[in-house]
């Protein structure tokens, strides 16, 4: 009996871990990652990366920040913020990456992850009011709260 009883609390342990494995691992099957960096100036790199926590909170998206290679700060954003970003980042595309003569331009890379597939964009400069990438770097920024002019 006591036997019995061990058996079925291991089984009962076996399916919580798998349940605690499966819901952690499918909140890290997305996010979306942007990030800029100088080759020239060390220790320019931002890195901000928006991961949905799938919770039922009005504040569901975790955004880490990294500033100048290290940890500056994390916060929460809503839902339909982050789909308004994904929404601008959708609507990207080659023909909007930037063709600049800068001699020391910064780079821009956003990558979207969302199970296995992986959607990346890079950008050379800084861009323009005029350009799509504008607006999308002003709210992953705004959600830092940095500000455009940040940009190394």
């Amino acid at each position: 009996m006591k036997q019995h009883i061990l058996q079925v609390m291991k089984a009962i342990l076996i399916i919580i871990s798998f349940l605690i494995f499966y819901s952690c691992s499918t909140q890290k099957n997305e996010y979306l990652e942007f990030e800029t960096s100088n080759a020239i100036v060390i220790g320019s790199k931002t890195n901000i990366t928006l991961i949905p926590t799938y919770r039922n909170s009005t504040k569901n998206v975790k955004v880490k920040i990294f500033r100048h290679n290290e940890y500056l700060d994390s916060r929460k954003i809503t839902n339909e913020k982050y789909s308004e970003i994904l929404g601008l980042f959708a609507d990207i595309s080659e023909k909007d990456t930037a063709k600049t003569t800068w001699i020391d331009a910064p780079s821009i890379e956003i990558n979207f992850k969302k199970g296995d597939s992986i959607k990346k964009f890079y950008y050379n400069g800084i861009p323009q009011e005029d350009e799509k990438l504008y607006e999308l770097t002003r709210l992953i920024l705004e959600t830092a709260k940095l500000k455009i002019q940040d940009i190394d």
